[in-house]
């Protein structure tokens, strides 16, 4: 075998297994968004996203600047970064078994 067909053969299991962890991880953490409201001249956050039945859904989680508000807004931002770093593993991956199919 090829040594650099072993490294792409390595490289494409640590993507995989990687990719599967961070699918792990993304199911994890809340989807949805978290969406501001005016209401009296105060602003209150909601966190908005889609049920089992695909029903959108606004949970109340106080005003600006509480607490829970901004966890959520924490935990929705940590959750589009591994859904971004999930998405160049999976073009990386798709790259290297093109790569490979080709040998």
């Amino acid at each position: 075998m090829n040594a650099s067909i072993s490294v792409l053969i390595n490289e494409q299991q640590r993507l995989e297994r990687a990719v599967s962890l961070f699918s792990q991880k993304i199911g994890e953490l809340p989807r949805g968004s978290v969406q501001l409201k005016k209401r009296a001249k105060q602003n209150f956050c909601y966190h908005v996203f889609r049920d089992e039945s695909r029903k959108l859904k606004w949970v109340y989680l106080g005003n600006e600047s509480s607490k829970k508000a901004a966890e959520m807004q924490k935990l929705i931002a940590k959750r589009i970064e591994l859904e971004e770093k999930r998405k160049q593993m999976q073009r990386d991956l798709h790259q290297i078994s093109r790569m490979l199919a080709h040998q």
